[in-house]
């Protein structure tokens, strides 16, 4: 099939959302003609990467505002520039189209419901997704929340954050299919978006590259039980809230040692060290502002635990390349780690609207998996079973062909 692909973000060899733009355009040029529609500030890496591997079969069209606009986009924001990077390729993409043979447009990234894509205003069969990001927050932790986060969570709470999905779904005439990233996703939005041109699924968005972690995976023998913390402490990334179920089952961890690695700036950095002293966990807690990513993924092979306690989650890369290299990851039972099988990670259930219970939750799930190392083990060589056979471009690859298909032949009927 021909299929045109809408990439804001779409980088060779970078993560996130770029690494989804450029990996999964990639693996569906295996299958397919590809061409990728991105920034005109991307061309640069990828006309690069392209010219060291000929045998890439992918074309791209490049596209950004105006340098005036470009000028403004910091004060702007990205979400305004890229909602007007989208509207202004409407008409670009619409005399495009009637001189190439398209069969599908696809739009990858941002892989988010709340902005609008080109793709919905041009008459062609369209795929939108995998999309994230609808998960709500339980109002259990909405203590730990700042004032704009939960005005926000509220917001979203009312349901008015897919007013303008829902518009266009149900507005635009041509067939279009619409994958989300998490089972929460499409419960909350399913019964909006449901129109007689819309098809519905679940298809996790976050995939690896397995020779990206081909490292060996050996605990290292020691005395202390290594738990790992990578990122930033904001509010809903749960870090304050697994520093006190930490606190509060640290007589039953006496031996076991937190690494928080991504706490950079001085302010932030306070504040977590207030964190850590209100827990008193002085004593079992190291920060390391920052560390390259190989060094990271070797620190994941030899720790005993990943911690991500983000209180919602589209699907965890994090979580994903902790898997990948068999390293065992405790987080909350919500978004997108249904991905994950349970006995590949360490579920904790959220107790809706208890936040003491839900702590106590957490605090027993990580005594288990101190009394339980072997068992824990067990997880870590499932997991990394699971990424490396389930959680791959080329599998995520197959899946979005079959989509196409149905998409296609659903237009037949």
């Amino acid at each position: 099939m021909n299929i045109l692909i809408s990439a804001y973000a779409c980088q060779p060899l970078k993560g996130s959302e770029p690494g989804v733009g450029w990996n999964l355009s990639l693996a569906l040029s295996r299958k397919h003609h590809v061409t990728v529609v991105t920034r005109l500030k991307n061309k640069e890496g990828i006309e690069s990467y392209l010219n060291n591997h000929p045998e890439i079969n992918m074309e791209f069209i490049y596209h950004d505002l105006p340098q005036w606009i470009l000028n403004l986009k910091e004060k702007m924001g990205t979400q305004l520039y890229y909602i007007l990077w989208n509207l202004t390729l409407k008409n670009k993409i619409k005399k495009w189209v009637k001189k190439h043979p398209i069969d599908i447009i696809h739009h990858l990234t941002f892989n988010q419901y709340r902005t609008p894509s080109f793709g919905f205003l041009i008459n062609k069969p369209f795929v939108f997704g995998p999309i994230g990001g609808a998960e709500l927050i339980d109002t259990a932790f909405d203590r730990d929340l700042e004032p704009a986060t939960l005005k926000r969570e509220n917001y979203r709470r009312s349901g008015k954050d897919f007013k303008l999905l829902s518009w266009l779904t149900r507005r635009t005439k041509q067939k279009k299919m619409i994958l989300f990233s998490a089972t929460e996703n499409k419960t909350r939005m399913g019964q909006v978006l449901q129109s007689k041109t819309t098809i519905l699924k679940v298809l996790p968005s976050i995939a690896i590259s397995p020779s990206d972690f081909d490292l060996p995976t050996s605990p290292e023998v020691e005395d202390e039980f290594n738990m790992i913390y990578a990122g930033r402490a904001i509010d809903w990334k749960g870090l304050l809230f697994f520093l006190r179920a930490f606190g509060a089952a640290k007589k039953q961890l006496y031996n076991a040692k937190l690494t928080l690695i991504g706490i950079r700036s001085e302010e932030e950095r306070a504040t977590v060290m207030n964190w850590i002293a209100e827990c008193g966990l002085t004593d079992k807690v190291e920060l390391i502002n920052f560390m390259p990513r190989p060094e990271l993924l070797k620190m994941l092979t030899h720790a005993n635990l990943f911690i991500y306690p983000a209180f919602r989650d589209s699907g965890s890369m994090a979580v994903l390349e902790a898997c990948a290299l068999g390293c065992p990851s405790i987080c909350f039972d919500a978004g997108g780690q249904d991905a994950f099988p349970d006995n590949t990670i360490v579920k904790v259930k959220v107790i809706h609207g208890d936040y003491s219970r839900t702590l106590t939750g957490f605090s027993e799930k990580l005594v288990w998996a101190y009394n339980h190392q072997e068992k824990l083990k067990e997880y870590g060589t499932r997991a990394k079973l699971f990424a490396h056979r389930e959680m791959v471009w080329d599998k995520k690859a197959e899946a979005i062909s079959a989509c196409y298909e149905e998409l296609m032949n659903d237009l037949k009927i």
